[in-house]
């Protein structure tokens, strides 16, 4: 059709679906060119351009035959968008970038001025229309993004707002579901009756309201509400089945800021749950580095402050405005900055965070995340209550490895967790072998108390006689 093909393989391209690290300054890999862009990082020439598209009747003119499109789009894999322009841009970011006021046909890829390998370059006119080049995508506009960490969502029943606290595999992993809080999605005289079985199905959960209906995510397939009239650890949370808007990362939520991941202690990697992996806070531990991802206050990071506290909440929200205790929370208080007016320091939650996933920062490069529970309440004094996820997850009758996997871990921390399954194996063996020797030394003890009963009888009679 035109040109040669493109023979040589000499650029490598690298589309990256988070953010492109910023420390990345290689121009080469292994001797061939290095591209690095972002899945939606594009040059500003196509926005630009818009600024001196006039109406044109000329364009009306300017559609390509089939053969041609057909021809177009068999030759060139990387072709996104194919129209028309009333201008063309030439040296685009340059000291000589020009502008003529020509209709052109209008080429869109992703990544101008790389031809893909065993392809033809892009033809500099087609049925004699001059072509300009532009990078740009396009996709559908539907409300179907996938969904994060730290998600705003709302019931519909309830008319209350919360947060998205993390995902769990369902069915083998067939599916996936999310867990919040129970108060997020039912009536506050729901959560006095407790048992939510003719209820779940009618409560239907959306994302942020955005326009007069919402995004609906999933109808709630289990809940709990367990309060000091129960023994053990008390525990608010639902369990919502998610039919669409499949998650397809650990990501914390689009609305987490820049200067919230720096403030946090985040330079290197921006916090993520893609491992699934739970904590319990231990005298090991318990100086860890906190953090959570809420709907309103965003991303926080704390330390542990508590590991048994007991909240009694005068509630708003039950409707005989009676007290609910909660016993067993891990309380959590916010990083203290002592430069800063105790007035003016922002909360580890804040209203609108309930259901927010509380994770414990368990290594730093690469950065994993574990869960240690999800936050239900906060204080008047900036702190907040937690309820460990280990009860949480036992409660809605989930295994406790459910919480979604996303990527493999680490090497040394699968290493590790290999290394502590060794043993507890091991240990597991020898108290199965200690109990087998003790049943065998009961055994025989009792066999020798048989034998010395006997003799002492026959020592008796003995005398006797």
């Amino acid at each position: 059709m035109y040109g040669t093909k493109n023979s040589a393989l000499d650029t490598l391209v690298v589309v990256t679906n988070s953010s492109k690290p910023k420390n990345i300054h290689m121009r080469t890999f292994v001797g061939l060119g290095l591209v690095v862009r972002g899945e939606n990082e594009f040059s500003e020439e196509s926005k630009e351009m818009l600024q001196f598209e006039n109406k044109c009747a000329d364009l009306l003119n300017m559609k390509l035959s089939p053969e041609t499109v057909k021809s177009l789009l068999r030759s060139h894999n990387n072709i996104t968008i194919i129209s028309a322009s009333c201008v063309r841009s030439k040296g685009f970011g340059t000291k000589e970038n020009k502008i003529y006021h020509t209709p052109c046909i209008l080429l869109c890829c992703p990544v101008k001025g790389i031809i893909p390998a065993e392809e033809l370059p892009f033809p500099s006119t087609l049925e004699g229309h001059e072509v300009d080049i532009r990078e740009a995508t396009c996709m559908f506009a539907a409300n179907d993004e996938p969904l994060c960490v730290g998600d705003e969502i709302r019931s519909a029943n309830s008319g209350s707002m919360g947060t998205l606290g993390g995902f769990v595999d369902l069915q083998g992993g067939c599916s996936k579901g999310l867990i919040t809080c129970a108060h997020v999605v039912f009536k506050p005289g729901e959560l006095r009756l407790k048992d939510f079985g003719k209820l779940k199905k009618f409560h239907r959960v959306y994302t942020e309201i955005t326009d007069e209906n919402g995004s609906h995510i999933g109808v709630v397939e289990r809940a709990v509400f367990k309060d000091d009239k129960y023994d053990g650890t008390s525990v608010d949370a639902a369990l919502i089945e998610i039919p669409h808007s499949i998650p397809v990362d650990g990501s914390f939520s689009k609305k987490m800021r820049k200067e919230d991941v720096r403030c946090a202690g985040f330079f290197n990697e921006s916090p993520h749950f893609s491992y699934g992996g739970i904590e319990s806070v231990s005298f090991s531990n318990i100086d860890s580095k906190i953090v959570k991802m809420g709907a309103v206050s965003g991303l926080t990071s704390g330390r542990i402050k508590f590991t048994e506290s007991i909240f009694r909440s005068v509630s708003t929200t039950l409707s005989d405005k009676s007290n609910v205790t909660f016993r067993g929370q891990i309380e959590i208080m916010p990083d203290i900055d002592p430069t800063v007016d105790s007035n003016d320091r922002p909360p580890f939650l804040s209203s609108g965070d309930s259901g927010s996933f509380v994770f414990m920062v368990t290594r730093k490069n690469p950065l994993v995340l574990k869960c240690i529970g999800m936050a239900i309440s906060l204080t008047s004094f900036g702190t907040c209550f937690v309820t460990p996820i280990v009860p949480i997850l036992e409660a809605l009758e989930l295994p406790l490895d459910c919480l979604a996997k996303f990527r493999d871990l680490p090497e040394e921390e699968v290493d590790i967790r290999s290394f502590l399954v060794s043993i507890k194996s091991d240990v597991n063996q020898i108290r199965s072998e200690i109990n087998t020797n003790l049943n065998d030394i009961k055994s025989q003890l009792a066999s020798q108390d048989q034998k010395i009963r006997r003799l002492d009888s026959e020592r008796t009679k003995c005398s006797i006689i």
